[in-house]
């Protein structure tokens, strides 16, 4: 299960490295910062609308801002039309300041409307570009502290970024994901391959 998802973090990989970054995870901060990261997810990525639009509605409310990065994209065969927008939560709303987490949403439809795919990533900075497993713990076990149900199987595998730590459970067609990895702790929430998120057109 881990393998699919290990190969689209080394292809976003030379993401991370954006302009006005924030300043890295402490230890310290860990269990605090991972809390906030676990709550916002919930509020914003297990709402009951997976669409763009419900989705940046909530995070607007979360106090997030949308960052000059929104594309559309399209299928080969025209089969599909896609939106991709990314977000920033900035302390106190100032945006001099670096982000406190970034949110990225993906949605793609059919040429009648139908939502068939989605994505909302939540990402918390790391101390490190691999962070070490002590934190990457503490995250773990805050993220469990807010987000309700069975415990993931966290587990670790290395590559040409260092050694990434993984877990994934699904629920009801939806496969949350917690990933420790290039400089930051993510949340995932997307449909699992075998399920297809359907919702009326915007």
């Amino acid at each position: 299960m881990m393998r699919p998802l290990l190969a689209a973090l080394l292809v976003t990989a030379p993401v991370a490295a954006q302009p006005a970054r924030p300043q890295p995870l402490r230890p310290a901060e860990a269990t605090a910062r991972a809390t906030q990261l676990a709550q916002i997810f919930a509020a914003i990525c297990r709402g009951p609308d997976p669409a763009a639009s419900a989705l940046a509605a909530a995070a607007q409310a979360q106090g997030f801002r949308e960052r000059p990065a929104r594309r559309r994209t399209s299928g080969a065969a025209n089969d599909w039309q896609g939106l991709h927008s990314e977000w920033a939560l900035h302390p106190a709303g100032d945006e001099q300041q670096p982000p406190l987490l970034f949110l990225w949403l993906d949605e793609e439809r059919r040429p009648d409307g139908r939502l068939f795919k989605f994505q909302c990533e939540l990402k918390l900075p790391a101390s490190a570009a691999a962070p070490p497993r002590r934190e990457v713990d503490a995250v773990f076990k805050a993220v469990n502290a807010v987000l309700a149900g069975p415990g993931w199987a966290l587990k670790a595998a290395k590559t040409p970024f260092g050694t990434v730590h993984v877990a994934e459970r699904d629920a009801g067609g939806v496969r949350e994901t917690y990933a420790a990895a290039i400089g930051f702790h993510t949340l995932t929430s997307a449909p699992t391959p075998a399920s297809a998120a359907v919702s009326q057109p915007d």
